[in-house]
């Protein structure tokens, strides 16, 4: 079934099959004496013919076998081969010529290329449970500490606790069951968008709005914050997308820049429409992100090096990017230490301009 040859010292052929129409670049092997006599050169490139030659003196010289995994495109599809190559000897032991068979391994090379990519997804669940297991046990671990302590806290002093004391610690344990709350969200939401088990669910909105609103909630935050700047502009961006997705997005990128940015310092929103296409720019003035950083900032869990004085489970970032992805947009980020970060997205205005992302 694979294609076998004969050469003699010189590299001429002594013996075809039919099997090397395609290796010869011939459209008929059928009339063997074509091909008798000729060599390499005669068919292939000077290249290629060349680099067939070395093999051939190879065996000749070293008088052993040569086993050579190659590909070739056939047809515009990438057709792989193992080929062997042996010395031919007389009954002196003098080597004669180089004989050769070569079989189409496609199939097991495309079983080789599964199971590594099968093995690779299994090194990569592992090291996202490793990650998983060491955020957890951090990011639960102090909600919950503050939550047994203000709870131990009123079980204990009730009595002699002012209304406005037994507020605060009321308030303590809700602001963090509220982050354990979103903490769980983030990996639900993560695992779905991973999953790709759900279906865009497209919907026509005025993105610029909901930016405004977004934008009005983290303002109306209690404490000291940075400033916002936010210029919509007079007229609606519409677009017709996946809302929820699109709020997670804008949060999470205006979450991260409140968050390491000092109060009174400012971030800046921007919206800008061209065409088809829209850009969303979210910059602030915080403690950057360092350059070997940057690569790995969109992978699950991570989280930069400066990053350890701030709470955080290293999704947010990665929930950004696949929403993006799923909308067959495009994400970008330039940062510079102590000076600040800027995010820029590019996505389209209608999901129907894409048909159905897979």
């Amino acid at each position: 079934p694979g294609m076998f040859w004969m050469k003699d010292i010189e590299g001429k052929f002594l013996l075809v099959n039919d099997r090397n129409d395609q290796f010869l670049k011939v459209s008929n092997l059928t009339d063997v004496d074509s091909v008798i006599g000729k060599s390499d050169f005669d068919f292939l490139t000077r290249e290629e013919a060349d680099y067939y030659q070395k093999e051939d003196l190879h065996v000749i010289q070293s008088r052993s076998p040569l086993v050579v995994e190659e590909y070739k495109t056939v047809d515009g599809n990438i057709v792989w081969y193992e080929k062997f190559k042996f010395p031919v000897v007389d009954k002196q032991g003098e080597v004669i010529g180089v004989s050769a068979y070569s079989m189409d391994i496609s199939g097991r090379k495309k079983l080789e290329q599964s199971l590594f990519e099968a093995i690779e997804r299994e090194k990569e669940l592992n090291e996202l449970k490793t990650k998983f297991i060491s955020v957890a046990s951090h990011e639960f671990r102090t909600p919950l500490a503050t939550i047994l302590a203000s709870s131990e806290s009123l079980s204990s002093y009730w009595d002699r606790m002012s209304a406005e004391q037994r507020e605060q610690r009321l308030d303590k344990i809700k602001n963090q069951v509220g982050q354990l709350n979103k903490i769980i969200e983030e990996i639900l939401h993560l695992s779905k968008i991973q999953a790709k088990d759900k279906a865009l669910e497209p919907e026509m909105f005025d993105i610029a709005l909901m930016c405004g609103e977004i934008i009005d909630e983290f303002r109306n935050r209690p404490g000291e914050l940075p400033k916002i700047e936010f210029n919509p502009g007079a007229d609606p961006v519409n677009v017709y997308l996946d809302k929820k997705k699109m709020r997670m997005v804008i949060t999470n990128l205006l979450s991260n820049a409140m968050k390491y940015t000092e109060p009174g310092k400012r971030v800046t929103v921007k919206i800008r429409q061209e065409k088809n296409r829209f850009t969303l720019m979210v910059r602030d003035q915080g403690i950057g992100i360092p350059k070997d950083d940057i690569k790995h900032l969109f992978e699950p869990f991570f989280r930069a090096s400066n990053a350890g004085n701030f709470s955080g489970t290293g999704l947010g970032l990665n929930i950004v990017k696949e929403s993006v992805i799923r909308h067959a947009g495009k994400i970008n980020v330039r940062s510079k230490i102590n000076a600040g970060t800027l995010f820029t997205v590019n996505l389209p205005l209608s999901v129907e301009s894409i048909r159905q992302i897979p």
